[in-house]
């Protein structure tokens, strides 16, 4: 079972919310800071990001599952 935590909507242009998720299935594993975004009729979530630098140019690293 897949449950949703720490909801907290947000009023922007696009980004609708941030939340947790737990996975009991797995020893109740979180994911935290994923964020739910929504325009006109597109809707779409994006996993926790943080920005770093490599070679004086900034970059995002994104969790990729394998």
């Amino acid at each position: 079972m897949i449950e949703i935590t720490h909801y907290k909507a947000i009023e922007n242009s696009t980004k609708k919310a941030s939340f947790s998720i737990k996975i009991s299935k797995w020893g109740n594993f979180f994911i935290k800071d994923i964020s739910y975004f929504k325009k006109e009729e597109q809707r779409w979530i994006t996993f926790p990001s943080r920005p770093y630098e490599e070679d004086g140019k900034k970059k995002i690293f994104l969790i990729q599952w394998i």
